[in-house]
């Protein structure tokens, strides 16, 4: 499951008053499968001793009768039932490791300089491009938020 390889592209540019610099990260690995974690944490139909919350949202999107073509096993309370046996199946397969590369916009800074003044603005984790169904990439785990989204703005006066 280690990375493949992986790096960033740092790129300043400067025009006359203005500065743009943008930070792009990408990766290329494989990783384990969120759905597998997710059966193995929160068996669909099932109370987890420890689940306080809700269920996760791709749950939503399960099967529901025959024809549906969808990633997610019916959801079931018994033990002994084929559905169950097919999450365990499911978690035990090759489908438990998937590809989580991805390529993401870390940082972007635009900034504006005057004689005695620069105002900037700068946004991190604006954009990631992944084909990694549920949660984030880099991370790997379903149950856990991807990094947040900032944009800040500010004024530096220089005497």
């Amino acid at each position: 499951m280690d990375p493949r390889y992986y790096g960033g592209l740092d790129q300043v540019l400067r025009y006359k008053n203005w500065e743009l610099e943008v930070f792009v990260e990408f990766r290329r690995q494989y990783g384990q499968n969120p759905y597998s974690v997710l059966y193995q944490q929160y068996m669909p139909g099932f109370a987890a001793p420890y689940l306080e919350d809700n269920a996760p949202m791709a749950f939503l999107h399960r099967w529901r009768q025959p024809g549906d073509r969808v990633v997610l096993q019916q959801m079931t309370e018994s033990g002994s039932s084929l559905a169950y046996t097919r999450m365990q199946d499911y978690i035990a397969s090759t489908a438990n490791s998937m590809d989580a590369s991805f390529i993401r916009l870390k940082n972007v800074a635009l900034a504006y300089r005057l004689k005695h003044a620069r105002i900037w603005m700068k946004g991190e984790n604006i954009f990631t491009y992944t084909r990694f169904p549920v949660g984030d990439p880099e991370t790997q785990d379903p149950r856990v938020l991807p990094p947040m989204r900032t944009v800040a703005m500010g004024l530096q006066l220089n005497w």
